[in-house]
């Protein structure tokens, strides 16, 4: 769902600024290692928020979302507290989208 892309591409790179290449490898704002971008990417950009946001929710998709998104997280990044984290900003982005617009300009703004 949205809010967990939201979150994720919050948690992955605080919404763009952190495009890496992380310690890992992991590159744009969504953090794909350049493998897993080229079994999800479709031939677009890694750095270009549009086409990595696709190509996370192709990826959840493929690993049980929208009905299983706790394992569909989960093989986003394999680790609980990553899940747990991503399922609670979710949480609050639906039970209050506006919470969304300071968490983005907080982090991007200064």
């Amino acid at each position: 769902d949205v809010s967990s892309l939201a979150s994720t591409n919050y948690i992955e790179s605080s919404f763009g600024r952190v495009n890496g290449p992380s310690s890992a490898g992991a590159m744009g704002p969504m953090q794909f290692l350049p493998s897993t971008w080229q079994n999800n990417g479709n031939g677009g950009n890694i750095n270009d928020p549009h086409a990595a946001i696709l190509a996370a929710a192709r990826y959840l998709v493929h690993y049980g979302a929208p009905y299983d998104m706790r394992t569909a997280i989960w093989h986003y990044n394999l680790d609980y507290n990553y899940v747990d984290a991503v399922e609670s900003f979710a949480r609050a982005y639906r039970a209050h989208p506006p919470w969304l617009d300071p968490m983005y300009y907080r982090n991007n703004i200064g």
